[in-house]
């Protein structure tokens, strides 16, 4: 039982098999060997029993037969006929040895062997009083041949007869008892192959039974819980333990239960988790989508900034430009005053060469006073001139500092775009405070010009009216004069320095001018950029709404899934 459990199906059936046709070799070898039995046991019956009762049956005929051919012989006297009864007791007497030899070769019983003995001799009495009854018939001597046959032949004749019934006797009951062994061997062997047959068939229909329950009552069993497990309850398990296909069939079930409820376990886990992820993703969708609005009003903002940002820049430019414009003005009236400077410079060389001269020369005084006079008179209009372009330089250095800041608060505001630029604006600032220092101190130079200028105007009217006191003005001129040079001298150098800064200021505007462009350039872009950053996050927003829904739909697959979970029992 254990060893059928055990193995597999296929050699469950061929167990089977093998019953069935051991109990079909069983039968038909017992068949087949009863068979044979009966057939030998037949034979031997046809051939040494039934054949010599034929056999005997035959020499008694024969006998008989030359018995008669014997008498017609002793009635006829016809050569012709007695040789033909001759030839044929001959054939007769031939055909009786050749029978009684073929006898002799079967295997005999002790009495038969005894009766052929006295089958024998009795036959070679026969034989000879036959022949000699046959010599006379041939001499016609019928009457004594006659006496012969009756007194002698017919005597040994019956005797001869007598031990052929006795052998016949014999074969027929040899053949009775053989015959009767053979049915009670028939009776036997079917007896027998009755009991093999069924013993097979109750073997082979027990073998069959049992081996058809191992094999449909566990598929019955595999049945069932696969009709369970398609109803949703997966806590089955087979119990059917065997090392055969449906023993393996049973442990593949429960590894595939097992891995099913494994499976269902992480369905449902993940379920929950892709329910939350998808509750967070739709509230990260709905704060992604608030920020992006928030973004696209900021960016909105940030491109109307941009754009009055380039704007202003180019209103800076545009003021820069006039700025850079009246530079360029300041530093061709700085060249000028620095050509009058000198001019003024060379006149006061030449008072000195006066006053020298007048001082040697004191008759020529008056005209010489008369060209001083006029001299310090040019020069004092000269001063007024010089006073009027300072007071221009340092409206301009004012109005520069000016737009230098606002180019500052500008690039403050460009950020990182615009530290290029405050640089600038600030060399820039500070060319305008050194220009507008320049300024403040040609002013104080000139008016000390114009006020000495004004003491030597009187001085030389007195000394115009007063020629007498002459001699002492003069070196009272001489040495204002001097201080004129030197004034001139000083006024020389602060204008060069002016111009300088004129031309620094001019590069600088030029500079300022670039900057702002980039800055104009760059707050283009960014205004395009932050268009192009605005339609972005308009395309965000709405993706933001897609994830928002998509999130919702994905919840609502989870909780159908978990749903459809719950049905499973694991």
């Amino acid at each position: 039982m254990k060893f059928l459990r055990n193995i597999t199906i296929g050699n469950k059936l061929t167990v089977l098999i093998s019953i069935a046709v051991i109990a079909l070799f069983v039968v038909g070898f017992s068949g087949y060997r009863n068979m044979n039995t009966m057939a030998q046991k037949s034979n031997d019956m046809y051939k040494s029993h039934l054949l010599p009762i034929l056999w005997w049956g035959k020499i008694a005929t024969n006998t008989r037969a030359i018995d008669q051919y014997t008498l017609e012989l002793m009635l006829t006297t016809d050569p012709s006929l007695n040789k033909d009864l001759n030839d044929k007791i001959s054939q007769n007497i031939q055909e009786d040895s050749d029978l009684y030899n073929s006898y002799k070769k079967i295997k005999l019983t002790r009495e038969e062997t005894n009766l052929l003995n006295e089958y024998e001799a009795n036959i070679d009495k026969l034989r000879t009083s036959r022949q000699n009854v046959l010599d006379l018939a041939l001499q016609n001597k019928n009457t004594e041949a006659y006496s012969m046959y009756v007194n002698i032949v017919k005597p040994q004749r019956q005797e001869v007869e007598k031990t052929i019934d006795k052998l016949v006797s014999i074969n027929q009951t040899v053949a009775q008892n053989l015959n009767k062994q053979n049915q009670s061997d028939l009776t036997n062997a079917s007896i027998f192959l009755m009991i093999i047959i069924l013993a097979s068939i109750t073997l082979c229909i027990t073998v069959g039974i049992l081996i058809t329950r191992m094999i449909v009552n566990p598929v019955k069993d595999i049945q069932n819980l696969m009709k369970q497990a398609e109803e949703g309850d997966f806590t089955v398990q087979g119990n059917y333990q065997s090392k055969d296909e449906i023993g393996f069939l049973t442990n593949s079930f429960n590894h595939m239960i097992n891995g099913v409820r494994e499976m269902i376990h992480n369905i449902t886990f993940t379920s929950q988790q892709v329910a939350a992820s998808a509750e967070e993703l739709a509230a990260s969708a709905e704060e992604s989508s608030a920020a992006n609005d928030e973004m696209s009003r900021t960016i909105q903002e940030l491109s109307a900034g941009s754009e009055e940002q380039a704007k202003g820049t180019e209103e800076t430019s545009r003021i820069l430009n006039e700025i850079a414009v009246s530079v360029n003005q300041v530093a061709q009236s700085t060249k000028s005053v620095t050509t009058t400077a000198l001019q003024a410079s060379d006149k006061s060389s030449e008072g000195t060469k006066v006053i020298e001269t007048s001082i040697n020369q004191m008759n020529n005084i008056n005209v010489n006073v008369t060209q001083l006079s006029d001299v310090i008179k040019n020069l004092g209009s000269r001063s007024k001139e010089i006073s009027n372009i300072t007071k221009v330089i340092s409206d301009i250095a004012s109005q520069t500092n000016l737009l230098a800041l606002n180019a500052a608060i500008e690039a403050a505001r460009a950020g990182e775009n615009g530290k290029g630029f405050a640089v600038v604006a600030d060399e820039v600032r500070k060319l305008a405070e050194q220009s507008s220092q320049s300024s403040q101190q040609i002013s104080e130079l000139i008016f000390a010009i114009q006020e000495e200028t004004t003491v030597a105007v009187k001085s030389m009217e007195e000394t115009a009216k007063e020629v007498s006191d002459g001699i002492s003005l003069v070196g009272t001129a001489g040495e204002s004069f001097k201080l004129i040079q030197n004034a001139i001298q000083d006024v020389s150098n602060q204008v060069e320095e002016v111009s300088v800064a004129m031309e620094q200021m001019s590069a600088g505007a030029e500079q300022v001018i670039e900057a702002i462009n980039k800055v104009s350039q760059i707050a283009e872009e960014s205004a395009a950029g932050s268009q192009t950053v605005s339609a972005s996050a308009e395309e965000l927003a709405a993706s933001s709404e897609e994830v928002t829904s998509s999130s919702t739909n994905l919840a609502n697959i989870a909780e159908e899934l978990q749903s459809t979970i719950s049905k499973f029992k694991i």
